[in-house]
């Protein structure tokens, strides 16, 4: 039987140390056979095994600071819950019309499809945008190409219910809370749902179905002036357009953005507002030494 405390300790970032004091019989070096053994599947074990790794790696980090001054408003390209995770994804059809949230299935650890999205996908090719239909042939190769990283669910709705929407939410109020993923959608109403259920979610806000509405983004984006754009090291580039502010990661360790007492989980290869207050937190690895270099955006 699982015991979903080990769950909660690996997934809120505690170490096998952490998991030892509530378990004093867990192995010091558990592997992928460790968690199956418990009753967790094998996708899961996995999961929690890298979690580990990446728990155990960021313990007692040096620290190195620079600041950096700059003006921004308080607009994000992302809308996100607080304990947003992104390498856990749960698809809502309509994301697959945003390039950003293409980025953020690509770099998800971890992408979940239910049924119900799959048929929802499957009607909506034959008579949706030149985008969508693309994506979704995209996205079902992937899903049958790379099984470990693309999870298939059943789950098709309780209730008789047949709207896609509502199906999405039920699925992750039947999950533990642990291992529930992260709703991704391009729909500003299924967010909102998705907060009245204290569910974590990410809001893409661009659409690309509306081909006008693409359109009109082009002609905007060439009015586009850019003011400034620095390159901080490490792959992180700071940019200032039309007195708005992004950060821009190329590389691949972690990071997060420190906002009011919140930590919002950054992801790379994306574009990110930032406001006026906000720290960066860089988690650069080295031979095993972990060093985190702190940017504050004054």
């Amino acid at each position: 039987m699982k015991n979903r405390e080990i769950g909660h300790i690996i997934t809120k970032g505690g170490s096998v140390e952490d998991i030892q004091k509530v378990i004093p019989k867990f192995p010091a070096n558990p592997t992928k056979d460790t968690f199956i053994k418990l009753g967790y599947a094998e996708s899961t074990a996995k999961r929690y095994i890298s979690l580990l790794k990446q728990n155990n790696s960021s313990k007692a980090p040096e620290k190195t600071q620079s600041c950096v001054k700059a003006q921004t408003d308080n607009l994000m390209d992302l809308v996100q819950s607080a304990n947003t995770n992104y390498d856990n994804i749960l698809v809502d059809t309509c994301a697959l019309t945003s390039e950003q949230g293409r980025n953020v299935i690509d770099n998800a650890k971890q992408v979940t499809f239910i049924f119900a999205t799959l048929e929802e996908m499957d009607k909506k090719k034959k008579d949706s945008s030149k985008v969508l239909t693309e994506s979704i042939k995209e996205y079902t190769s992937k899903i049958l190409s790379f099984p470990d990283k693309y999870m298939l669910s059943r789950f098709s709705g309780y209730s008789n219910e047949k709207y896609v929407d509502n199906i999405l939410l039920q699925y992750m109020q039947i999950l533990p809370k642990q291992i529930r993923p992260t709703l991704l959608t391009a729909d500003r109403n299924l967010a909102a749902k998705a907060a009245a259920f204290e569910l974590e979610y990410i809001f893409v806000k661009q659409n690309e179905q509306n081909q006008e509405a693409k359109n009109e983004e082009k002609q905007e984006s060439k009015k586009e002036v850019i003011i400034t754009k620095k390159k901080l090291g490490n792959g992180m580039i700071l940019s200032e357009r039309n007195d708005e502010l992004y950060i821009f990661y190329k590389g691949t360790f972690k990071f997060e953005i420190h906002r009011d007492g919140k930590k919002i989980p950054g992801a790379s290869n994306l574009e990110i507002k930032v406001e006026h207050g906000d720290s960066i937190h860089l988690y650069e690895k080295v031979k095993s030494k972990i060093t985190e270099q702190i940017i504050e955006i004054d």
